[in-house]
């Protein structure tokens, strides 16, 4: 619930397309930290979804 409340706030702050690039970097950290920290495996599928995220934050801020 934080989370949502923050980016709500950052959305009053700022620009609408540089918020969401910050926020859609978070399933980017998420699958990192749970690959290293959790030693969850790291399957083609993860990877593909990773690199998609990674490739559509700076499509996102050029919106």
């Amino acid at each position: 619930m934080a989370s949502y409340l923050l980016i709500l706030w950052v959305w009053t702050q700022t620009a609408i397309a540089p918020a969401a690039a910050l926020r859609d970097t978070s399933a980017v950290f998420a699958i990192l930290i749970a690959a290293i920290w959790l030693r969850e495996r790291f399957t083609v599928p993860r990877l593909i979804a990773v690199a998609l995220a990674a490739i559509a934050v700076p499509l996102l801020r050029l919106a």
